[in-house]
């Protein structure tokens, strides 16, 4: 079983891998997808900073 740590910790090395492999890809906007299409799925209890998505990091 993942903790919300270990949650965020894929999220982040994923989205930092495909940075790298391949920068102009859409997981970021994909994410948010999922998170506005499954609204029962809190990003804070995962872990996610509030207002995650408005960090430089994810744009």
């Amino acid at each position: 079983m993942r903790t919300a740590s270990q949650g965020v910790s894929f999220a982040l090395y994923t989205f930092l891998f495909l940075n790298t492999i391949h920068p102009n890809n859409d997981f970021t906007t994909r994410l948010m997808d999922l998170f506005k299409n499954y609204p029962n799925v809190d990003p804070n209890a995962l872990g996610m900073k509030p207002d995650w998505e408005n960090e430089p990091l994810w744009q």
